[in-house]
């Protein structure tokens, strides 16, 4: 969406106005930061003890079920970045 460069010096307040596209990105970045800030120690262990995926959150597979629950999409992509 072209309205809002990403950028995390971009304020969004509660009277900011934004588009669809715009809000969904925001609204899922404070969800990925939100889920991010949870302590390991806070979660089950079926989900504390999964490893990275490579992908991290860039990864195109995690919407399907048994990858999403055999990897931690929760970090930054390690592998094959440019």
């Amino acid at each position: 969406c072209p309205c809002i460069p990403f950028s995390p010096d971009y304020r969004i307040t509660g009277n900011t106005v934004l588009c669809y596209c715009c809000g969904l990105r925001s609204f899922r970045e404070l969800v990925y930061q939100y889920r991010q800030n949870i302590p390991a120690a806070e979660l089950p262990v079926t989900v504390a003890s999964r490893p990275d995926c490579y992908w991290g959150r860039n990864c195109r597979t995690q919407v399907k079920a048994h990858h999403a629950m055999k990897f931690n999409h929760i970090c930054e992509q390690t592998r094959f970045k440019n």
